[in-house]
């Protein structure tokens, strides 16, 4: 779990390095930095609930559990996904970048990715 978070965390100062990096960049065509900012913060903590939640399941007897555990894991990132990108619709229904959303989805799969490799070291470690 510690090298996990270690990961986590990197990729996450990471992003936010990118981000500020960028900020001038990212304002002068139109996306909306804050946004972006709370996505990564928010994306980096429901990865981290994710990684527990499939965890919890791995050390279980029981394979049911660890079965529901991965799906609810999946559909909790998939469903917060959806209502940020469903609530930054509303909120900026006039001024809405596109690219502000795909930026975001390429951060959930980069997020995914980092969680999937831990989980399958994880696994590795444990066989």
């Amino acid at each position: 779990m510690n090298k996990f978070l270690l990961r986590l965390v990197l990729v996450c100062l990471l992003i936010t390095g990118v981000l500020f990096f960028g900020k001038s960049w990212l304002l002068a065509n139109g996306l909306h930095f804050s946004i972006l900012l709370l996505g990564n913060i928010l994306l980096a903590l429901i990865s981290a609930l994710s990684f527990y939640m499939t965890r919890k399941g791995k050390e279980s007897n029981n394979s049911n559990l660890f079965v529901r555990m991965v799906m609810g894991a999946m559909l909790l990132k998939m469903m917060c996904m959806l209502l940020g990108v469903l609530l930054y619709v509303l909120a900026y229904r006039p001024f809405i970048s596109k690219p502000t959303i795909f930026i975001l989805l390429g951060m959930y799969i980069v997020y995914t990715v980092v969680e999937t490799a831990s989980s399958f070291r994880l696994n590795k470690t444990r066989s």
